[in-house]
């Protein structure tokens, strides 16, 4: 096997082992899986309960510090992106947990569970896809896996990838990794697909950033009034 790929395998073996004692294992023994968190976290995630099992986009914790509230409306100050690229592992989650008799509050163990390996999918599909995008440049096997190891240990990608599974910084990783190798195709092989693939990953990434305005636009250590 290629040396960049046992370098992703060692890599993906280790931040499952991370995710398992420093997660799912729990804080001694309690909170077994918690994953999502409260704070910016919860932020990113709450789109999903709150659409797919509270319906109802607007009727938020009104003392969440990530909601503002705007002509009466409670908004939840970070953008969807998260959200949407960890659905298909909350459907998954939903589906166990009405199988399983758990609790369909979003919060429950499956869905704390599949939140972390949501994030560990987009961990390891971002340095997938950066193997890829290093290859088309002939960059050696050997020095793409110092590159692998570099990035996850190198970086806080293993904090966000095992830690913060439900903030956006992972799946950003993910989309940028796979955004940047859709787009050298594009500009190798000038297939239209690619084209069609970089404009869904970039949308998806701007989508998952969140900009809060609100808590810098009065501090006068930036300037601004």
């Amino acid at each position: 096997m290629r040396a960049s790929y046992v370098a992703l395998f060692i890599s993906l073996i280790i931040a499952l082992a991370f995710l398992k004692i420093y997660r799912w294992d729990g804080n001694d023994g309690l909170n077994k899986y918690a994953v999502i968190g409260g704070g910016d976290g919860l932020g990113y995630y709450t789109y999903l309960p709150a659409v797919f099992i509270d319906k109802n986009l607007h009727d938020l914790p009104s003392n969440a510090a990530y909601i503002n509230e705007i002509d009466n409306r409670k908004v939840d100050r970070y953008l969807i992106g998260a959200s949407l690229l960890i659905s298909p592992f909350f459907a998954a989650a939903y589906a166990g947990a009405w199988l399983f008799d758990y609790e369909l509050s979003g919060h429950s163990s499956p869905f704390q569970f599949m939140v972390a390996i949501a994030a560990v999918f987009y961990l390891f599909l971002g340095l997938f896809c950066t193997i890829k995008l290093l290859r088309l440049f002939n960059i050696s096997h050997k020095n793409i896996a110092l590159v692998i190891v570099l990035i996850l240990f190198g970086t806080n990608l293993l904090y966000y990838g095992v830690m913060a599974c439900s903030i956006s910084h992972v799946y950003s990783f993910g989309a940028i990794a796979c955004f940047a190798l859709v787009v050298k195709k594009l500009l190798t092989q000038h297939h239209q697909k690619y084209l069609y693939i970089a404009a869904v990953l970039i949308c998806a990434n701007h989508t998952g950033q969140a900009i809060e305005w609100d808590r810098y636009h009065d501090d006068s250590s930036f300037g601004w009034q």
